[in-house]
């Protein structure tokens, strides 16, 4: 198969793909759900810090280990 027939199949199993899943458009999204909010307006506020020593960026200007 030569590259402009490849293509042209590409093109026609893509178009019948839309054809199989057009009845399904919109139909598979779901809306997203949020937990409920609370008040912490008297609570002390709280940091958490979290170091990844995957990245070569980070390490090399923090030294990991002794850090944590």
């Amino acid at each position: 198969m030569d590259i402009a027939e490849a293509v042209y199949s590409e093109s026609a199993a893509t178009a019948k793909c839309g054809e199989l899943l057009v009845k399904l458009r919109g139909k598979l999204s779901k809306n997203k759900t949020y937990p409920l909010e609370r008040n912490v307006a008297d609570e002390q506020p709280r940091v958490g810090v979290y170091v990844c020593h995957c990245d070569a960026n980070i390490g090399r200007v923090v030294n990991v280990k002794k850090t944590c």
